[in-house]
């Protein structure tokens, strides 16, 4: 058997219950470290969205891909509004969905706070408290006011305010999977009760519902801890090892976290694959592919942009306390504790490898080896006051102790990234560009029908658009998708069929620039020019000088000859 004070025996098993006549002496610590972990958070998610006003994500209208989430949430509280909850529901069997969570995290937070742009953001907060509570439950067994400096810790990590700043499945994916994977993790099968098994099954089951496309990892890294799992419990327990116990669980933690999940990938599974696909191989994989050297590739989610976004210097202080804890085992001669660290060390190190080997890099992919090296290291804070405690150190000392860990957290504490306008001018004059750009699609008549092409994406987009259109009650047009591409016989074929084209000169999107899509904007904008079922009803100047143009269709697009030659 496992042993409980080892770096991966998990939390001792919690003391008996008090007797019924002092059973709300025994609620009262639990809800007073709820009471001020939901302040913590409520203080945090207050401190984020003044930032952010000023100098982040709300300090323009929402753009990607936040926007996307936020857009399809408001939709579908218009539609319930309009048509009552089964049309909901019907529209989520027929409509093809990247992230359920998110999209009705965004229709909840609508429907409390009203439609307004900060409404995801602040419910956000909700997920904070959550990981705090997360974060108590891994401490079970310690004293209440460490569990409390441990959660004040967390709060200092960049990933936590992040998770405030961005509205995108990625960061409570990866919190919802390393919950289910450490609470595998941390006890050995026989000692996983039907409740553990539930929570851990459920909380995978929710990360496959957060991020679809990001399911494959989920999987993996799930299947992959139930073998280490089952390996260790069998080395521990040697030739007495009971295999259909074993089994049985790892069957009751499957079906929890496989049949929440069914019903909606039996109806999209085919267009998540595709989604996948296109995300990694067409013409989505632009966003980002970036080449980079073998050296920099290795360090981007550790010392690369990828790591200092989401962990910061964190991943130094994280880097001595392992050491330091491995010298302490080498110094005790505590050898098996030493070679047990390898049921946290190989999934920690899976999720950095499939995140590296990925030729996608963004600072979101790696969120799932970020989270479970959190959860490793919360897990060995916790095993450091155990042993802190079993040689005779006195609350005092232990509380020092985590008093200077909290210390170098609020050193190494960080706001995420600005949105690159630190000045109030230029932020102002920025957003009253997207703004007047969304004035200038709007007009009396608009159709449901009316479709809307952008030529390219950066700053202005079409997603805000339809998202104004939506908060002001107004009937939602469609957008055509940008290509991603520079053929431009794709964007003839788009402005056939749109009723709106919105074309910039090249430098005009300013953000995005990378982009295929932004290679040929001066062809582009040429090519709507040269047509005469297009007429020019608007123009805006962006922060940069750049001119972003409005064009309303005339006439049907087949009555123009000429139009039908392909372009060359």
């Amino acid at each position: 058997m496992s042993n409980p004070n080892s770096i991966s025996g998990g939390t001792p098993a919690a003391p008996p219950p008090p007797p019924n006549g002092h059973a709300a002496a025994a609620w009262r610590p639990c809800a007073l470290r709820a009471f001020v972990n939901l302040a913590a958070s409520a203080g945090l998610t207050a401190l984020t969205l003044w930032y952010s006003y000023h100098y982040g994500r709300l300090a323009f209208p929402p753009g990607y891909d936040d926007v996307v989430y936020m857009m399809d949430g408001l939709r579908r509280m218009r539609l319930m509004q309009d048509d009552g909850w089964m049309a909901v529901w019907q529209d989520a069997i027929d409509s093809s969905t990247h992230s359920p969570f998110s999209i009705y995290f965004a229709f909840t937070s609508f429907l409390v706070f009203g439609p307004h742009d900060w409404a995801p953001y602040a419910a956000n907060g909700l997920l904070v408290f959550g990981l705090l509570l997360g974060v108590d439950a891994l401490c079970t067994g310690r004293p209440w006011w460490e569990r409390l400096l441990v959660n004040a810790y967390v709060l200092t990590v960049p990933m936590t305010m992040y998770g405030i700043h961005e509205f995108r499945p990625d960061i409570p994916n990866a919190w919802w999977m390393t919950l289910g994977l450490i609470i595998v993790l941390q006890k050995p099968l026989h000692e996983q009760t039907r409740l553990r098994q539930a929570c851990a099954g459920l909380a995978i089951a929710a990360a496959l519902l957060t991020k679809p496309s990001a399911s494959p990892m989920t999987v993996l890294l799930s299947g992959l801890v139930l073998a280490i799992r089952l390996v260790n419990d069998r080395l521990d327990a040697g030739s007495a090892f009971a295999y259909r116990p074993a089994f049985r669980r790892i069957g009751a933690f499957m079906a929890w976290a496989i049949l929440p999940a069914v019903p909606f990938y039996a109806v999209h599974g085919t267009e998540e694959l595709a989604y996948i696909y296109n995300a990694l191989y067409g013409d989505a994989a632009s966003l980002g592919d970036y080449t980079l050297s073998a050296l920099r590739t290795i360090a981007f989610y550790l010392v690369g942009s990828g790591g200092r976004i989401i962990l910061g210097t964190h991943l130094i202080l994280w880097a001595l306390l392992i050491g330091l804890a491995a010298i302490y085992c080498l110094h005790r001669k505590r050898f098996r504790d030493l070679l047990a660290a390898w049921v946290y060390a190989l999934p920690v190190s899976a999720a950095y490898g499939i995140a590296t080997v990925n030729h996608i890099k963004t600072q979101f992919l790696g969120m799932a080896f970020h989270a479970l090296l959190l959860g490793t290291v919360l897990l060995l804070i916790c095993w450091g006051l155990r042993e802190m405690e079993a040689h005779g150190w006195p609350a005092r000392r232990r509380a020092l102790a985590l008093a200077v860990l909290l210390t170098l957290g609020l050193a190494c504490a960080k706001f995420p990234p600005s949105s690159g306008a630190r000045d109030a001018a230029n932020i102002r004059a920025r957003r009253a560009t997207i703004e007047r750009l969304v004035e200038s699609l709007r007009e009396e008549d608009i159709k449901p029908s009316d479709q809307i092409f952008f030529t390219s994406v950066g700053n202005a987009h079409p997603e805000i658009v339809l998202l104004r259109d939506l908060q002001a009650e107004l009937p939602v047009r469609t957008r055509i998708g940008t290509p991603l591409s520079v053929d431009l016989e794709r964007y003839r074929l788009a402005m056939d069929e749109a009723t709106w084209v919105v074309a910039g000169e090249p430098g005009a999107a300013e953000f995005n620039m990378n982009l295929l899509c932004s290679r040929v904007l001066d062809k582009t904008l040429a090519m709507v020019r040269a047509r005469p079922d297009f007429k020019l009803t608007g123009s805006v100047r962006t922060y940069s000088g750049k001119y972003i143009y409005v064009y309303r269709r005339i006439r049907p697009a087949n009555q123009n000859p000429d139009m039908t030659a392909p372009m060359k």
